[in-house]
């Protein structure tokens, strides 16, 4: 919303509008204060969703009853929720908990940046040699089915799109007078060539660009061919943000 709101304002502006409104919600939404009062998780050690959430969810096999003279109805997978949901913060590190920094929201001297920073370049969690998964590997939702018709589509992936963001911003933070820089331009400069280097790899063995790409061996995923957000590849290249 913050940067739906700066992105309305420069319309605003063009079309010879008052941009204050949309300004001054850009300003608000982007109060680093109210950012760490109402998202940061403390036991996450990152931004996070807050919501009526429940971690003791599976998906079980369930095998309807038979109806007499039908044939054998097909077993569903089904949604089992064993912990009632309740006001909290949602417990899986991944895109969300980044994105005050990815949209830069966050001010280059933030008490945040380590952590965030931390949490990207750990191989543990968001780290791998093709860019940022979408999801942590220790979460308990990683590579997890939603529905039984709903793979793990940004649960573990890595997305070239949020990684332009990524890049981005970290580049940003390298360039700001802050402590954080140095941290910034190095994995600003890793994670630009991992994922260059994947998406370049990918389309000379198999002719295409990718909607997404698997984290555990960078080969891709999903649709194909995908010049949509995966495009973006050429812009991380030219350095063109």
């Amino acid at each position: 919303m913050a940067l739906g709101a700066r992105v309305l304002a420069a319309l605003a502006e063009r079309l010879g509008e008052s941009p204050a409104p949309y300004r001054d919600t850009a300003t608000a939404l982007s109060d680093n204060d109210l950012l760490d009062r109402l998202h940061w998780a403390p036991e996450l050690g990152a931004f996070a969703d807050f919501g009526n959430h429940s971690a003791a969810v599976a998906l079980r096999w369930h095998r309807p009853a038979p109806v007499p003279g039908a044939p054998p109805p097909a077993p569903r997978l089904l949604r089992e929720v064993r912990e009632a949901p309740r006001p909290r913060f949602v417990d899986a590190l991944g895109y969300v908990s980044l994105f005050p920094l990815l949209l830069q929201l966050l001010r280059a001297d933030s008490p945040r940046l380590p952590a965030l920073l931390g949490s990207m370049r750990d191989e543990r969690r968001l780290w791998t040699p093709f860019g940022l998964r979408s999801l942590a590997r220790d979460s308990p939702l990683y590579l997890r089915r939603n529905t039984e018709h709903d793979p793990p589509y940004w649960r573990g992936s890595v997305w070239v799109n949020i990684n332009f963001l990524a890049l981005r911003a970290l580049r940003g933070y390298a360039r700001a007078e802050g402590p954080h820089r140095e941290l910034a331009a190095r994995l600003y400069r890793e994670l630009r060539q991992n994922l260059v280097a994947n998406v370049f790899q990918q389309y000379e063995a198999t002719g295409f660009l990718w909607e997404h790409y698997r984290d555990s061996d960078g080969a891709g995923q999903g649709c194909r061919p995908f010049a949509g957000w995966t495009a973006l590849v050429v812009l991380a290249m030219a350095e063109d943000y």
